[in-house]
């Protein structure tokens, strides 16, 4: 694995020891379709939980809710 790489588009950070930062990046709702049963991609809204780190056990997590507008091509995500 490349460790100077960032991940899906969002470039990799490496903030000094016992430092933090905030990373704010923008996932298009159709990059979290599903496929029906008639094979067409949908995008159920809900919650989401995303995970950053090289370990998901290890790393941090966060969640953002996806509405019904959200999901149609209608406002952005908003993390909670």
């Amino acid at each position: 694995m490349d460790r100077g790489a960032g991940h899906q588009g969002i470039p990799a950070r490496s903030p000094a020891r016992g430092q933090s930062e905030v990373v704010e990046f923008v996932v298009p709702a159709a990059r979290l379709a599903i496929y029906d049963a008639a094979d067409r991609p949908v995008v159920v809204p809900g919650t989401y939980e995303v995970l950053v780190g090289l370990d998901s056990s290890k790393g941090l997590r966060g969640t953002f809710q996806l509405g019904d507008a959200d999901a149609h091509g209608g406002a952005t995500a908003s993390p909670r």
